[in-house]
């Protein structure tokens, strides 16, 4: 998802507990449509900027966020504030017209330089030793659907899939 969100705005700070690090699954899908070409351009031309807190006391986006007596049928009266902390988003218009999608994405590379094989061998990316694929145990598939949140149809299709694949 980080190559598809690169195309519309580059991400930094990703190392900051202040900096989101999930992406709505609406703004997913849509980033993916307009990769495909299937819609024409996102809702927004600019998306919300996060930037570090300086001030908890005028500049907390959360804190002066009123969202009490609001519910799903009137949660369009919500009045979101725009702080130096938390810049709004910005709707496409003729300075910010709706941009091609690219022919062809660029994969992120490693920032540290290293290449592909020596990130295989990290420690850190737990690859086995013994050179043959290990397959999930029921456990850790329970553990993997769950933190996907996913469906019922969707695990039993993940769990058949996974059965299925041999390296």
């Amino acid at each position: 998802m980080a190559a598809l969100f690169t195309v519309v705005v580059a991400l930094g700070d990703q190392d900051k507990i202040w900096a989101p690090h999930t992406v709505c699954s609406v703004c997913v899908k849509d980033l993916r449509n307009w990769i495909k070409g299937k819609k024409k351009a996102l809702q927004f031309g600019i998306p919300m900027l996060w930037h570090q807190l300086v001030n908890l006391v005028d500049n907390c986006y959360f804190c002066m966020c009123t969202l009490k007596g609001f519910n799903s049928k009137n949660k369009k009266g919500i009045t979101y504030p725009n702080f130096p902390s938390a810049i709004r988003l910005v709707p496409h218009g003729p300075d910010l017209p709706v941009p091609d999608p690219p022919k062809r994405l660029h994969t992120l590379e490693p920032e540290s330089g290293a290449t592909p094989s020596e990130l295989s061998r990290d420690p850190e990316y737990g690859t086995s030793t013994h050179g043959t694929p290990e397959p999930f145990t029921q456990t850790e598939l329970n553990g993997l659907v769950r933190d996907l949140n996913l469906p019922k149809d969707a695990a039993e299709l993940l769990g058949s899939r996974l059965k299925g694949k041999t390296c």
